[in-house]
């Protein structure tokens, strides 16, 4: 975002969240047509960097009230029930030459998977409508910046949290030993995700910020799909194993389950897969040779606020 390394933190954070709570209502504006398929990956997106930007600038805002970060952080995991659905409805679509007798689990679990995005979506537009408008107009009333003498500049501040950022990551992908920490995992794409979001204002300013946010978009991306597949296994294992005559009849209830292997198989396989990539790309050494763009940005920043 053009002009933001003259400004206040203060200032810069007010900026940023404007341009964010916009974005967020233009989605919300779509997500009322209910046919415009990006409008709700479009909505999250926007949400999430609101979200980033109050939990890194929120000291830097005269008043950041609680109640409504914690109504943010709702409202954004609403929202998540129905983007797993189609996710694993768009991984059930790409599955190709399953035999006759693995199709029956296959359709079930589909028209099953259907249900649930619907049901998760009419949720959605009903949370949507309840709450939103009144949560962005309460924060855009909030967003008064701290005066410039006691916030400090938008540079200084963010020097330092990206240093702080890169270390968060850095400890958590240290922290990846195996295919099964799948905790620390997800906390290694949330580490990444938040560095991103506070590199890409610089993008366009600073030296190495448009490579690096780039690349954190790519790592965002593959440690997404990898915890995708961890949803995806860890659904059709319960699945299966939970099984029963409330399903059907039991011989139609027996009919399900070569599809739902067959599908767990390849689930188990591809997040065998995924994970072997990441450790490839991001873990051990590669760590270090991923990560070692970030201090310089930090140093360019460093610099335009010494001038």
């Amino acid at each position: 975002m053009p002009g933001l390394l003259r400004l206040p933190a203060g200032e810069a954070t007010c900026r940023l969240l404007r341009a964010h709570l916009d974005a967020a209502h233009s989605a919300r504006r779509r997500l009322k047509k209910q046919t415009d398929d990006e409008a709700l990956h479009d909505f999250r997106v926007a949400l999430r960097r609101l979200r980033s930007v109050l939990r890194a600038y929120r000291r830097h805002l005269k008043t950041a009230p609680k109640k409504l970060r914690r109504q943010l952080r709702a409202l954004a995991k609403a929202t998540n029930a129905g983007r797993d659905a189609e996710v694993q409805l768009e991984w059930l679509r790409r599955q190709k030459g399953l035999d006759s007798r693995e199709r029956a689990g296959y359709d079930w679990f589909v028209e099953r998977l259907e249900r649930s995005r619907e049901e998760a979506y009419a949720g959605i537009h009903r949370d949507l409508r309840a709450h939103f408008s009144d949560i962005e107009a309460k924060l855009r009333k909030a967003l008064r910046p701290v005066p410039a003498a006691k916030s400090g500049s938008y540079v200084a501040v963010t020097a330092g949290l990206v240093a702080e950022y890169a270390a968060r990551l850095d400890k958590e992908l240290t922290g990846i030993r195996s295919v099964a920490d799948e905790d620390v995992i997800h906390a290694a794409r949330i580490a990444g995700k938040h560095l991103r979001y506070l590199l890409e204002p610089l993008a366009a300013e600073v030296a190495g910020a448009k490579r690096a946010v780039d690349a954190m978009k790519a790592f965002q991306d593959r440690f997404g799909l990898l915890c995708d597949s961890f949803v995806r296994r860890r659904v059709l294992l319960h699945t299966g194993e939970t099984l029963d005559v409330r399903d059907g009849t039991l011989d139609s209830v027996e009919q399900l389950r070569p599809g739902l292997v067959a599908l767990t198989r390849r689930a188990e396989a591809e997040t065998e897969r995924r994970y072997m990539d990441i450790e490839r790309r991001y873990l051990g050494h590669a760590t270090e040779k991923f990560l070692r763009p970030i201090p310089d940005i930090g140093r360019r920043l460093s610099a335009a606020a010494h001038p």
